[in-house]
């Protein structure tokens, strides 16, 4: 058994310590006052940003010059930076001795709703999260969920808003139609989606999406070419209609006059 420390020689270990720590407090304390420039903010770093620019996070951050490292907040500048419409998250992180951090999840857009008077962009979740220009026709329209819909039945405008994003993203995922070949899911009450795509209408009914889905898998399977303009309406429980597509038919171009010759 080890012999024990004698009390006297512990006691001056302790103050040997406690001098050690108080010095050491005392020279950052002079440190911080004498050269308070060496614990300022010196970079706000934005990460994962594309829609936002730094400029705009950057002042939503609300981290002025000259501001002490020690002094920033992770949750304010979290909300600060998460008022800006295209971010959903931020993660803010301070790194000693002069960085903050800031690691941005922006909304990724799943469609454009057409809501009224109003185009709204719409996320991955079904939900409507900032007015979008009349000039993007990148994404899917929405159509048929209107203000008298809602009025009616106040929860199905947003169930119908997130299936047809759903409905959508499946198609892309199992290979069947690609997102950007969609150019409108229209919704109807009674009748359910209607999928236009470059050449095809695709009809699927309320609920079982996941089997409509499957079927039409197996008809694209045995060479339903969905390019060509064709009507497909899986909504019936034991069969699918399969038809050619009328397309309305576009005039030729009118011969241009020439002005008789005096």
């Amino acid at each position: 058994m080890p012999p024990a420390t004698p009390p006297v020689r512990s006691a001056v270990i302790l103050r040997a310590a406690v001098s050690l720590a108080v010095a050491a407090l005392a020279a950052l304390v002079v440190v911080l006052v004498v050269r308070p420039d060496l614990w300022m903010v010196e970079r706000v770093v934005f990460e994962g940003a594309s829609r936002a620019s730094e400029a705009q996070l950057r002042h939503l951050a609300e981290i002025r010059n000259g501001t002490a490292v020690w002094a920033v907040r992770p949750s304010d500048v979290s909300r600060g930076v998460e008022r800006h419409p295209w971010v959903r998250r931020a993660a803010v992180r301070v790194e000693w001795p002069d960085t903050v951090r800031v690691s941005v999840q922006e909304y990724s857009v799943a469609g454009i709703i057409q809501y009224g008077g109003e185009l709204l962009y719409v996320d991955r979740k079904g939900q409507p999260f900032l007015e979008a220009p009349p000039t993007d026709v990148d994404y899917p329209f929405v159509t048929g969920i209107t203000h008298a819909l809602d009025d009616r039945h106040p929860r199905l405008g947003r169930l119908a808003l997130r299936d047809a994003v759903s409905l959508v993203e499946q198609l892309d995922r199992r290979g069947l139609v690609a997102r950007r070949s969609v150019s409108e899911v229209a919704f109807s009450p009674t009748l359910g989606f209607t999928v236009h795509t470059e050449g095809a209408r695709l009809v699927f009914g309320h609920g079982e999406m996941l089997r409509q889905l499957g079927r039409l898998e197996t008809l694209v399977d045995a060479g339903l070419d969905l390019g060509s303009p064709t009507y497909v309406d899986l909504a019936p429980a034991s069969v699918a209609i399969v038809r050619p597509l009328t397309l309305p038919s576009v005039p030729p171009p009118a011969e241009p006059s020439v002005a008789a010759g005096g």
